[in-house]
């Protein structure tokens, strides 16, 4: 009886997991496609846009985006040493790709970016604390610059409008959008990660749900099947396996609560 009581969990822990997937929860590990695909159906296919791709890593979303959009404008930050050098290699004679050293964060000064390894992947500003996947994370410390995005848009940007602000900077994504200040209202449309990162930031989806939805933005969840709207916040949101997001704006920050109009898009809808 034991046995078949642990064979039936272990079906219904993938079954679970299946399903999680299917309505986008855990199934953004590795979606740089989808995530891109998700964006063209919003933009659409409008000429010179403007993007910024915050935790550029190696260039792989920089490049979707540019092979989508080939007039497009790309500003990418990335803080970390070697995968900036991998950066510069990539686009060193593409006019259209802008490089930042700088990190992205609420304020600015100098902090660590802890990491296992130079260039990871897994670079946070946060220490995070992955024993549980036998990495041992801080192996690999290194100071960087952090601004607020607010000034770095009213600076190199000339306070233009900013078409799509994709974050993946591994659970320092909030920080960021409070770090954008006015820049906010510029934005059209952001793309963010969210997942065990998070754990070490101590940051919920609810911090991001009430930020974005206060400032006239949709959050929708990235699926397999298209995006699944969350018109309100329940704690069954919070999902720590790596799931992205879109937030698009449907009304202008001066706008009141009552105009907010319900954007229809030809997606799932999540209740």
């Amino acid at each position: 009886m034991m046995q078949v009581m642990a064979t039936a969990l272990n079906v219904l822990a993938k079954l679970e997991k299946g399903l999680g997937e299917l309505i986008g929860k855990g199934s953004g590990g590795r979606s740089t496609d989808r995530e891109s695909a998700a964006v063209s159906r919003i933009i659409g296919r409008q000429e010179n846009p403007l993007f910024v791709d915050v935790g550029a890593n190696e260039g792989r979303y920089t490049e979707a985006l540019l092979r989508t959009w080939p007039s497009a404008e790309v500003h990418a930050f990335e803080p970390s040493p070697a995968s900036l050098a991998r950066l510069e290699t990539r686009f060193r004679n593409d006019p259209r790709v802008h490089l930042s050293s700088k990190a992205l964060s609420d304020s600015g000064g100098t902090t660590t970016l802890f990491a296992d390894s130079p260039g990871s992947g897994l670079s946070s500003l946060h220490k995070r604390d992955l024993r549980h996947h036998s990495i041992r994370f801080g192996q690999a410390n290194e100071q960087v610059e952090t601004i607020r995005f607010e000034d770095y848009w009213s600076e190199a940007l000339a306070r233009r409008r900013v078409d799509l602000l994709k974050l993946d900077i591994e659970g320092h994504e909030l920080a960021a959008l409070r770090g954008c200040g006015h820049a906010l209202e510029a934005v059209q449309l952001i793309q963010f990660e969210f997942g065990g990162a998070n754990i070490d930031s101590r940051t919920y989806l609810r911090d991001f749900f009430n930020l974005l939805t206060g400032n006239g933005f949709q959050l929708s969840r990235i699926t397999p099947l298209g995006l699944a709207h969350i018109r309100r916040y329940r704690e069954s949101e919070e999902s720590f396996v790596t799931t992205n997001y879109l937030a698009r704006r449907i009304r202008p920050v001066a706008a009141a609560p009552d105009e907010q109009q319900d954007a229809s898009l030809p997606e799932a809808s999540a209740r």
